[in-house]
């Protein structure tokens, strides 16, 4: 029989904060591979995930028991392949690894692809906020220059020739200031736009 969700969760959390070395000493000593198996199954990894916890274990001349495993992955897919957690994987843009089959499969994709477009436009969402601050962190700098150059311009020690060049740089920034500042509110439109698809998107009560 599987372990305690205790145990089961206890071995995940171990997983994800080890990484890619999947399982340390201790937890393949002491591995309930049937439960191994079944967590694995629950997060959809597909069953060459044991061939990881081989390699993690082999250094411990551990050898993972392969049948207890599978049993265990079986079981967890099932839990794994519903539309709901279909949604929530691809919400959350992982990958689908091709564990589910039949009418299954068919349910956790019809979940998994409406996720998937959500987190495509959270995506484009997140891209537009990043180019706003990434323009508006330069437009900053834009007007501190512009503002310590107009200093110097009235600065009776600054000669005429520099302040030639002072009053070409300004014209210069100031030009990319405006370029930049319609640049943000194109983003902003953008952004809008895509938050209002995103408003409009399916959302399953699974």
């Amino acid at each position: 029989m599987i372990r305690t969700l205790t145990s089961v969760l206890a071995i995940s959390v171990m997983a994800l904060m080890t990484g890619c070395s999947t399982l340390n000493e201790a937890e393949c000593r002491n591995a309930d591979w049937r439960a191994v198996g079944y967590e694995d199954g629950t997060r959809g990894s597909a069953t060459s995930r044991v061939g990881e916890h081989r390699q993690a274990c082999a250094d411990f001349g551990v050898t993972p028991d392969i049948d207890a495993y599978r049993a265990g992955h079986a079981e967890g897919v099932l839990e794994y392949c519903t539309p709901a957690r279909g949604f929530d994987a691809g919400k959350r843009g992982y990958t689908y690894n091709g564990v589910c089959s039949g009418s299954q499969e068919t349910a956790f994709l019809e979940g998994y692809n409406t996720g998937r477009e959500h987190y495509t436009v959270q995506q484009q969402i997140s891209e537009y906020d990043q180019k706003i601050r990434s323009s508006e962190s330069k437009l900053k700098q834009l007007r501190k220059d512009v503002k310590r150059e107009e200093a110097r311009l009235v600065n009776d020690q600054t000669t005429e020739s520099q302040r030639a060049s002072l009053l070409s740089d300004i014209r210069k920034h100031e030009r990319e200031i405006g370029k930049l500042e319609a640049l943000v509110l194109e983003y902003e439109k953008d952004k809008a736009v895509k938050e209002s698809e995103y408003e409009q998107l399916d959302r399953p009560a699974y």
